[in-house]
């Protein structure tokens, strides 16, 4: 079961970068512009791996900059918790409060989690980190948590540059977040 769940997963949540045709040989060429073309994101949903987020880090490497969202032992109480990833634009609020959250970045993507377990058997958060972050990292520019109630979870992320975004999970609990660097 849990190898088809990270199957599906991994179908699911498989993105797509389109690229720009090439222009037809008989067609004048355009120079090419001044700003590099931006890859679109589309919006992708899938079942997660778990209901419980444990941790989310971010690294850099020579080319992407990814971030990785831990899930832990499932509950038991909820049966299918679901990941959904989509583009979206300032301004954005606090869950609560209706406070309007600032998040630095060019571009944003949503990365909500419905049907999570938030807190374990001693009323104890299950995921500890950072709710926000400023990473030193060449397309995220920042990440922070707007949602976090009644098993919700709504992560805001600010990218930098025209980067494809895909997403990604194994069935080892993990989720991934990757960002070309533009």
């Amino acid at each position: 079961m849990r190898r088809l769940a990270g199957v599906l997963v991994a179908v699911l949540l498989g993105a797509s970068c389109a690229s720009a045709p090439a222009p037809s040989s008989n067609a004048p060429t355009a120079p090419p512009p001044s700003s590099p073309v931006v890859c679109p994101i589309a919006d992708q949903s899938g079942r997660l791996p778990s209901d419980r987020l444990v941790s989310a880090d971010i690294e850099s490497t020579s080319v992407a900059d990814r971030l990785t969202f831990r899930f832990g032992p499932p509950s038991g109480v909820i049966a299918a918790s679901e990941g959904v990833l989509r583009e979206v634009r300032p301004p954005f609020f606090e869950g609560g409060s209706g406070e309007e959250v600032t998040v630095a970045g060019e571009r944003f993507v949503e990365v909500r989690f419905e049907s999570l377990f938030l807190y374990d058997d001693d009323g104890d958060p299950t995921f500890q980190g950072d709710r926000d972050r400023q990473p030193n990292t060449t397309a995220i520019v920042e990440i922070a948590v707007v949602e976090e109630f009644e098993g919700y979870m709504t992560w805001i992320v600010g990218l930098r540059g025209p980067g494809c975004v895909t997403l990604g999970a194994d069935p080892g609990g993990i989720v991934t977040l990757d960002v070309l660097h533009g």
